[in-house]
């Protein structure tokens, strides 16, 4: 048993049905072609965007640290033992 509703908009539907003699189907394909650089060059861009980091700032990042690690250990071995 259908409501009222249901008839109201089965009876406001319209079926369109179109038929072709020609059946044709024509595809397009567009394949990008990158060279090895221009892919590098785009994933290194979408990291440094999500992560917010480059590889300057890597490097920058390295030196600091050995250059704070490399302190600590000469600070630490001339403190005079007691």
């Amino acid at each position: 048993s259908r409501s009222e509703a249901e008839y109201e908009y089965e009876s406001k539907l319209i079926k369109i049905e179109i038929y072709v003699d020609d059946s044709e189907i024509v595809t397009f394909r567009h394949r990008p072609q990158y060279l090895y650089i221009e892919a590098f060059s785009y994933v290194g861009g979408f990291i440094g965007i999500w992560l917010g980091i480059s590889l300057i700032q890597l490097t920058d990042f390295i030196e600091t640290l050995f250059r704070i690690l490399r302190y600590s250990y000469k600070h630490k071995n001339d403190t005079p033992n007691e």
